[in-house]
């Protein structure tokens, strides 16, 4: 008899979604032979937990020691500590309810603060509640908890300033002054809004992989340390861009004292060394208050004379000459833009490699440059031109009016066009050389199959749930020509099966679909659908209308009540070919995908729901991997629906490959684009990879069929890495070789074991 973990180890478990009841049933057997005949303690329950990783190492520690409880502090559960001081500790932590990945602070006394703090503290994050910069995080939850201070903030992703700087030396000139932009628009923001940020260094800045720099900690330190103090074991780098105006006074942070330490943090980026170096905080006061920062371009001469002296304003001793305003920060920097927000994105990528001589850099950096254009040219004037003059416009039209459609009616296809001028003769002929077998009838709602097969398609329909599990090795295989497997039940469960689409000669038009499914939950276990085989050169399905209208699609799927509604679940199921996965006509409200494998160019999700759902939709999505493929998410909506209901998409250890860097990860399809798209979906990862430069979003106009891209920074994207990776071999039809082998960079990671689908073994 195997003992179960104890009851407060399981309920501490449970409160904090760390696993379910089902999680540790699957781990039984592991615990059974690392316990062997010695009673299962909690501590092995806890290793095994991690080796299958429900648990990070930090919080498998924290639960084997004497005071699990401070696993979870508030409404968050930790994940890893970041660091801490003699102040407090900072933990990455994800909200128990809502999931989302977060940075907590713990203070470790709220003695250290007056009760005026506190207050002050508490109306900070009240009064900034909801608002959003991409380029500032502010706190969101400040708590007491008994005699200790939580505040929470959203999790930045990236490196810091302070670590590039080391790495590489001085930054190009044009990058600071891209990277002064972005932060100036977001310190404005947060002035107007009657706020300071008040710790501006290079520690506090972040470069997300989109090329966004993110001031971290905003609004904190003018409130929890109002006077200006020396510390002993404060960092020499807290004193790189203190305002004169703040040494020795009681004078409050302000606007000017914000710019005064911008301006030493970008002539420290040109410079590769703060204004006034060395160790000694009391030297570097000193200087900060009798001295005036000398021209940038005495260590970096190559300062463009603009940046130069918006660098001399904003560190001007005297405030009143410093910027006061937006548009005198515009007069100086110039506005921020997308296009610069790419620069930087394209700089920290470099700093994924080894550097380079400047010459190859150069020319690296001149193919880098004229590649686009040469696309953009040739898509503007020699593409445009053929298709114009072929027609081809109304054939794009035609393909993605096709495009995402309502599933067909769930009834028999095998009296539609594709069988037209065939006799039952004919068709039996066709099957019988085929040898197909029938698939048999199902046994108190459960059908097995226990032979190789191959087995012929079949209308099913049945009261109840419907299981459709295969026994033999390999497993059993269902062809599909002309016609899909047709289900209807109130649960489907398929296991262990393959499904295959094979031309026909009799049929001009594949099936549209291998499997179509009508019920109120869908489930798809160690399944294999295959709509096409890989061959080596074949670029099919790229552009999108080539994806758009790519048949047959893999499994689709709508609610038996035939409105929103209904849940699907899919693990260890691989998707190979064209086409889309998993198409879904109905918006369900949860889908559930583990250890899942998507080859080919097509969608791996699409939402063809044209209703007003008014309801979210719940996508939890584990060791995902989507290869040289189309969308990770589809969603057809009507600009019209005010009330469409939100997705919110949680990937956890899944690596995103997109077919090409056209290929957007979330993709929105319609005759007009949504006005509140970026609020409708929110994609929050964990140990989750993209290539670098993937296009996060994009709107394909279903009038004119062209992919239009979106403003990256509008959505809600956290806890993804962009870094390039490599897989086991190359792309084929094995999903061995679609097992990741390496990430060719450096990410802080909570898992030892790479992310994205793994070949079961077997437990």
């Amino acid at each position: 008899m195997l003992d179960p973990p104890s009851k407060p180890l399981l309920d501490l478990l449970f409160e904090s979604n760390l696993c379910t009841p089902r999680d540790l049933r699957r781990c039984r057997k592991r615990v059974k032979r690392l316990a062997h005949d010695l009673p299962a303690f909690d501590s092995v329950w806890i290793d095994v937990l991690l080796q299958t990783r429900h648990l990070t190492p930090f919080q498998a520690q924290i639960l084997d020691s004497g005071a699990p409880e401070k696993l979870i502090i508030g409404p968050c559960v930790l994940l890893n500590r970041l660091g801490g001081g003699d102040r407090g500790e900072t933990f990455l932590a994800r909200h128990k309810s809502s999931r989302r990945i977060c940075v907590l602070k713990l203070v470790s006394s709220l003695n250290q603060f007056s009760e005026e703090e506190l207050t002050d503290l508490e109306k900070v994050t009240a009064d900034l509640a909801g608002w959003n910069h991409p380029g500032i995080a502010v706190p969101q939850v400040c708590d007491r908890l008994e005699t200790q201070l939580v505040i929470v903030s959203r999790y930045v992703s990236g490196p810091k300033l302070s670590e590039l700087l080391v790495r590489r030396g001085r930054f190009p000139a044009a990058i600071v002054a891209e990277i002064g932009r972005q932060l100036l628009d977001g310190l404005c923001e947060l002035h107007e809004r009657g706020f300071v940020h008040g710790d501006i260094r290079l520690h506090n800045v972040r470069i997300t992989d989109v090329g966004v720099p993110v001031l971290i900690d905003a609004a904190l330190r003018p409130v929890l340390e109002r006077d200006l103090t020396i510390h002993t074991a404060a960092a020499p780098e807290r004193f790189d861009g203190i305002a004169p105006e703040l040494i020795g006074t009681d004078r409050a942070h302000r606007p000017e004292s914000d710019f005064y330490a911008l301006g030493c943090l970008l002539w420290q980026l040109l410079a590769g060394r703060p204004p006034y170096p060395g160790g000694d905080p009391l030297a570097k006061l000193a200087a900060h208050q009798t001295r005036t920062i000398c021209d940038v371009r005495e260590w970096a001469p190559d300062t463009p004379p603009t940046l130069a002296e918006g660098i001399r304003a904003l560190t001007h001793p005297d405030p009143l000459q410093r910027p006061h305003s937006r548009a005198d920060v515009i007069h100086a920097f110039g506005r921020p833009s997308r296009r610069g927000r790419g620069k930087i994105a394209q700089f920290v990528a470099g700093f994924r490699s080894p550097a380079r001589l400047p010459v190859e850099r150069a020319s690296v950096s001149a193919a880098t440059r004229w590649a686009p254009l040469f696309v953009l040219v040739f898509c503007l004037s020699g593409l445009a031109a053929f298709l114009s003059n072929q027609g081809a416009r109304t054939v794009v039209l035609d393909i993605v009016h096709r495009y995402a459609p309502e599933l067909p009616e769930l009834t028999t296809p095998r009296d539609s066009e594709a069988t037209s001028g065939q006799s039952d003769d004919q068709i039996a002929e066709n099957d019988a050389t085929q040898q197909l077998r029938d698939l048999p009838l199902p046994t108190e709602g459960v059908i097995e199959l226990d032979s190789p097969g191959p087995y012929r398609v079949a209308d099913l329909s049945v009261t109840g749930s419907l299981i459709i599990r295969g026994t033999a090795t390999p497993p059993p295989t269902i062809l599909v020509s002309a016609s899909p497997l047709v289900v209807s039940a109130e649960q489907i469960h398929l296991e262990n099966i393959e499904l295959r689409y094979q031309s026909s000669g009799r049929s001009p038009q594949p099936a549209s679909a291998l499997l179509l499914a009508q019920s109120d939950r869908l489930t798809l276990h160690n399944c294999t659908f295959r709509t096409h085989d890989h061959s080596a050169g074949d670029r099919s399905g790229n552009s999108p209308s080539e994806r758009l209208a790519a048949k047959p699609i893999a499994a689709g799927w709508r609610n038996l009540g035939m409105g929103p509604g209904g849940t699907v679940q899919m693990a260890d199921t691989v998707f190979v070919g064209r086409g889309s996965a998993l198409h879904m006509s109905s918006a369900p409200d949860r889908i559930d995908a583990k250890n899942c494998l998507r080859l080919g160019t097509g969608a791996m999700f699409v939402i063809a729901d044209k209703t007003t759902r008014g309801r979210p939709l719940k996508m939890n999505l584990d060791a995902i991997t989507c290869r040289k493929s189309g969308p990770l998410l589809n969603w057809r909506i009507k600009p019209a629906a005010s009330t469409a209901g939100k997705i919110d998409v949680t990937a956890s250890n899944s690596v995103f490959e997109t077919a090409d860097r056209n290929v957007p990860l979330i993709e929105f399809l319609g005759e007009e684009l949504h006005p509140r798209w970026a609020e409708l979906v929110e994609l929050s990862g964990l140990d989750t990879l993209i290539p670098p430069q993937t296009k996060l979003a994009a709107w394909v106009n279903q009038q004119s069929g062209k992919s239009l891209p979106l403003d990256e920074q509008q959505l809600r994207l956290e806890g993804v890495f962009a870094v390039p990776f490599t897989f086991q071999g190359d792309l084929s039809n094995d999903p061995e070789d679609s097992v990741l082998r390496a990430i060719n960079a450096q990410v802080s990671r909570r898992s030892v074991e790479l992310p994205g689908y793994h070949i079961r073994r077997g437990d």
